[in-house]
């Protein structure tokens, strides 16, 4: 999946690097708090990092990956 939105997605929409300590949302916007202590606010987030997602943990807390 990473490497399809790498290939579409201008790299500056691409954050690397960094990881995500924090993700809140409000009704216009998502903003990620970074382990840098950098905030930013997006449109939307994809959380392309994996099994142990991080994303995931913020999006979907008891969310438990199983095999198919």
């Amino acid at each position: 999946m990473l490497r399809a939105l790498q290939a579409r997605a201008e790299s500056e929409f691409m954050h690397h690097g960094r990881g995500v300590v924090a993700i809140e949302q409000d009704a216009s916007s998502v903003t990620v708090i970074f382990d840098n202590g950098d905030a930013e606010a997006f449109d939307l987030v994809i959380g392309a990092d994996g099994i142990g997602s991080t994303v995931r943990r913020f999006v979907e807390p008891d969310a438990t990956p199983t095999y198919t």
